[in-house]
């Protein structure tokens, strides 16, 4: 995969020296990525979710508060992407999971374009529109990738719906088109 050949390449070279940094380079590299996501998305769900939600007690320091609240979600953020990356079972490579993301994160695409150019376009259709994208995105990528299924039968016919990464460019147009027209 592509994801090795900075690896690769000192190795067939047959230097050990570069390999070994090569490695070291790519550890420190993902080590870096994966700190910078958990307290960037731990920051957000605090910011977004939790403290919308919760009223903080006034009568203790709130930053020691808001520090413990953020720690926690760290320990979250980092547990449930080590769940996720279990439960898929190392089968899938960058590509295709960076494909799944994409595809999530377009379908947010109809209801940014609607708000600017639709003055009749209101929050219910935008949020409406985005639930029915996401739906099919998850029941058309994300459940077969957790749990490898591959067609659905439709029930009173003969017709299989295909299902999976492999077939991406269906499962977008769908789930962009249940988007859009709704």
């Amino acid at each position: 995969p592509a994801q090795y050949f900075p690896l690769a390449v000192p190795m067939a070279a047959g230097s050990t020296t570069f390999t070994i940094i090569s490695f070291v380079a790519g550890l420190s590299a993902a080590t870096g990525a994966m700190i910078a996501i958990a307290l960037s998305l731990s920051t957000m769900i605090m910011n977004h979710w939790i403290l919308p939600a919760t009223p903080l007690g006034t009568k203790k320091e709130i930053y020691g508060q808001l520090i413990k609240i953020r720690r926690i979600l760290i320990a979250v953020v980092v547990l449930a992407s080590y769940l996720f990356y279990t439960m898929l079972k190392n089968r899938f490579n960058l590509t295709d999971l960076s494909l799944a993301a994409f595809i999530a994160t377009l379908q947010f695409l109809p209801g940014v374009i609607s708000v600017v150019h639709w003055p009749k376009g209101n929050r219910l259709g935008l949020l409406f529109g985005l639930a029915v994208g996401m739906s099919l995105w998850f029941g058309g990528l994300m459940v077969p990738m957790m749990y490898g299924v591959s067609s659905y039968d439709l029930p009173g016919s003969n017709g299989l719906i295909q299902l999976g990464i492999k077939n991406w460019s269906n499962i977008t147009l769908w789930a962009l088109g249940g988007n859009t027209i709704t």
